[in-house]
Order: C-alpha cells, then structure tokens, then sequence
C-alpha cells in the first residue's frame, strides 16, 4: 500500500456529503473505491499546490497547476451564457475558471469515466464550491453504458437547446488520454460528437439553399404540435432500413391496419414496393442524394414529414401532404426558430432514426416496434435489399463485383468498431451507428412509461427494448383495427413572417 506524505490533506468525507445531495449513486460508487489508486501519483508542485499522475500521465503542471487552467480555460473563448461539455475531471482546477467564464446563466456539464481519477481529486481538493453550484454538473459512473447514457441524454437535452454559437466542447487533453479499459466506446462517442457539431458548417450552403426553396412550405404545413399525442395509446412500428427490414417485410401487410406505419425515407421503397404504404415518412437529410429515396413514389399518400433544412428536391416534388418540425438549436433554423415555435421541435439531434423515435414519442404512441433497426451489418450487410442504395449496387453487379462485395467495400470505407450483441457475442458497426444506438437507448430511458419491443432484429441489442421474433408475439401486441385518420390542412402564407426569416437567414450569414 502506499504511503503519502504528510501535506496530502483529506476533503473526501466532506465532499462525499455533498455529492450525495446530487449524486447519490456516484458517491456510492466512490465510497466503494480505494482512497487513492495505486494507478495515482501524488506531487507537490512549485507552486504549493496538488497535481497528479494517473499511470505515466501527468494532469497539471508540476509547476503552477493554477496559472496552466487560466491559460487553458482563456484560449477556449467561452462567451458568457455557454453551455459547456467538458471532457476530463483532473482535479478541477480548470473547472472553476470554465463557471467563472459561463457567467450567471451558462452551465457546465463534465464527463469524467475514470473513477480513480475522481476519488483522487475528491480525496485532495476542497470540491465544495464546485458541488454546490448549481450551474455545475458531474457525469460518471461505473460502467461505459450508464456514463454514455447520462451523457447523450445531457447533449439532448441542453446542447442541443443552446443557441449553436453558445455551447462548447472542451476537451482536457491528459484526461482524455486517461479513459479506463473498457471505455473505448465512449471514447468513440465522444470523437464522433466533435465532428457532428462541425457538421452544420459543412452543410452550411446547402442548408441555406434548401431554406430558402422550402419556405413556403415551411409556413403552410402543419407543425408537429397540430399532432402531439394524436395517437395516444396508439402501437407504430417504427420502419428502418436495416438488413432485418427484408424478413420483416412479407409480415407487415398483415398488421398495417392495426398499428401506425412510420418510416425513414431510405425504408419507403421496400415499403411501396410491397404494397404497404406507410402512414408518414420521415426525411430530414439537406443532400440531394436524398431524392434516390423518391423516385417513383412522389405520388404516395404516406404524410411526409421534414424539417427546413431538408433536400429542397425531395420537398419541392413530393405530392403528398407535409407535416414540418424545427430541430432545436440547429446552427441555421435557430435563427429564426422563435419565430416558428409554433410548429413544435425535436431535440434529438440529427439522426433520422433518433428524430423518428422522438416525434413517435410526441404523437404518444405506444407500444413501438423498432423494425430494421440493426445498427451493425448482420450477414455483412448494411442494408435491406429492397432499399434505393441495394438497387443502385445491383446495375454494376458481374462475375467478380457482386452484391456481398459491394456491401463489404462500403462498410470498410468507414471507422468500425466492435460492439457486442445480446448475446454477447463480438459485432462490428460503425461509430456512427454506436452513437446513434445510444441516443435511442438515452430516448427508451427517458420514457419508462412506453414499451418498446424490437422485431426480428438480427444486430445490436438496444437496450430498454424487448427483442421479439415471433408473428404470435405481434399478434398479442397487435390485436384489434384502429383509427389512423387525421386531418392535415394547409396553413396561410403571411408574407410579413416570410420575410422575418429570411431576414434573419441573411443578417446571420453576411
């Protein structure tokens, strides 16, 4: 065991009492933990404070731990008012200059998953004036899954309602490198949202483009308040475009009239091609690749669901009826989302499928039936052979070009990782599909008053979800007709708000 020198003070009593105030099951955690892990080290600096080694990596300078998190804490530019997610705990010295920048109405939000690193700071520092503040709040816990749970559903919930240019990422470098074993998923997560927060400006011009070709029927569709809990109590299956949606499908015709057909854009193919129309279908990607998705089913009577910034093509030739919903927060509806608060939002980032499950929430469906939901390649294969990408493949299909090869050139063009399924056995998925699986485990969390059930899903395990294989088993959950109609109607153009938004478009964008 170690022993430490006499200068090493002891604040973890005092601040395990106040952890448990907020964080009960935290500091449960923390008590169970040795005082100090052997993996920590313990220095005096030059300036006569506390830094720390975890293993070989130093935490703060060994010099003027202080003066090092002013300086770091200045070059990130935090504007008064930020919302603020912060990788890495350390001591915390960082921390308490990150508040002082937030202001009165910011917040900070830090992820730390290594437990030895937080009882060592708990054990030297007085934390009280961080525990107590109320713009301060602790993510961790004991195992990779519930940290990345807590995790995405503070993204949703805050990051996600903060104007763009007032929330923040800041990642505390040696923290970062000190993720314990068995962490790599959220480390994965993590880098993942780093690039989502830079994609809005990627799509920065298609996006105003698309906005600007969508206005009007921005103004005159319905908005998802017009529905919320229209289907109270009501069942839907919620239809992707995973490879599972192929033995899905031959069942589904025996069960539309019984529940609420909602699908993503890439399913409605496999869905018309069938002769199953769907209810709605949801599109919300800016590119104008998304159009693949509709040719031939411009005509269909599925309600087509779509956010502002959606592919002007696929808005601008779609017959059907629309319903529009804002994403809150996005870095260019925002700027006029007060205007149209009106039509109702979504705060579940930019995946369609996270989109999708929310807005089924909203309408008050229950249960829902995840299909073709795999997040992972069961067969090697990413997607259902009745989807517009499949399609596309199977023109260049010859003696050496087949389907299976094309699907394993695509899935190798990205980053996988391994993830495991129910069964624990070892699966590969890409880090995208990773994040995506967890923000709708963060959503079924979030509902504890609905049943989700997942049907015939071949991949990844969603957590919350009942797996359920079995026609017998649709047929206890499905058992009598039920009333889908609603009425869509047009709303008036007021000029005068036209030109409110897009006014605001251009002065935020000069």
């Amino acid at each position: 065991m170690k022993v430490y020198p006499e200068y090493v003070p002891s604040y973890l009593q005092d601040n395990l009492v106040l952890l448990s105030d907020k964080y009960a099951k935290l500091s449960e955690i923390l008590k169970q933990e040795p005082c100090i892990s052997e993996s920590v080290t313990i220095f005096k600096t030059k300036s006569e404070t506390l830094t720390i080694k975890f293993n070989e990596i130093l935490l703060h300078s060994l010099y003027d731990p202080e003066k090092e998190a002013l300086q770091f804490v200045h070059s990130q530019n935090i504007e008064e008012g930020s919302v603020v997610l912060v990788y890495g705990f350390g001591l915390g010295y960082h921390l308490h200059y990150i508040l002082h920048a937030v202001g009165r109405t910011g917040k900070v939000f830090v992820l730390e998953p290594n437990i030895s690193i937080l009882k060592a700071a708990f054990a030297l520092m007085d934390l009280g004036a961080l525990l107590q503040d109320p713009r301060f709040y602790l993510i961790s816990g004991e195992s990779e899954e519930l940290v990345a749970l807590r995790f995405l559903s503070v993204i949703d919930r805050h990051l996600n309602d903060a104007a763009h240019d007032l929330n923040k990422i800041i990642i505390h470098g040696p923290s970062f490198q000190c993720l314990p074993k068995g962490f790599d998923k959220l480390q994965n997560t993590f880098e993942l949202l780093l690039i989502e927060r830079r994609a809005p400006g990627f799509f920065e011009k298609v996006n105003i483009k698309n906005i600007h070709s969508n206005i009007d029927d921005v103004l005159k569709s319905p908005g998802l308040t017009t529905f919320t809990d229209i289907f109270k109590e009501i069942p839907a299956f919620f239809i992707n475009a995973g490879p599972s949606l192929d033995e899905a499908l031959p069942l589904l015709s025996d069960y539309k009239k019984k529940a609420l057909l909602f699908c993503c854009d890439t399913a409605l193919p496999a869905l018309i091609d069938q002769q199953i129309v769907p209810d709605f279908v949801l599109s919300v990607d800016p590119q104008e690749s998304s159009i693949e998705h509709f040719v031939n089913y411009f005509d269909s009577k599925a309600i087509l669901i779509f956010v502002p910034t959606s592919s002007r093509e696929v808005i601008s030739q779609y017959n059907g009826k629309k319903i529009v919903v804002l994403q809150k927060g996005h870095s260019m509806t925002r700027h006029f989302e007060n205007i149209l608060s009106y039509k109702g939002f979504t705060s579940a980032g930019s995946s369609v499928s996270c989109i999708g499950l929310d807005l089924l929430i909203q309408m008050g469906c229950n249960p829902i039936i995840f299909i073709g939901m795999d997040y992972c390649f069961p067969g090697g294969k990413m997607y259902s052979a009745n989807v517009a990408e499949t399609k596309k493949w199977l023109s260049n299909v010859y003696k050496l070009n087949t389907i299976e090869s094309m699907h394993r050139a695509a899935i190798n063009d990205k980053k996988v990782i391994s993830i495991k399924n129910k069964y624990g056995e070892e699966i590969s998925t890409f880090q995208t599909l990773y994040s995506y699986l967890k923000q709708i485990e963060a959503l079924v969390a979030e509902n504890e008053n609905k049943k989700f059930y997942n049907f015939l899903s071949r991949g990844a395990h969603v957590e919350g979800a009942e797996d359920i294989f079995l026609r017998e088993e649709l047929s206890v959950l499905l058992k009598k007709d039920i009333n889908k109609h609603i009425t869509i109607k047009e709303e008036d153009i007021k000029e005068e708000i036209k030109e409110k938004i897009l006014h605001n478009l251009t002065i935020a964008n000069v």
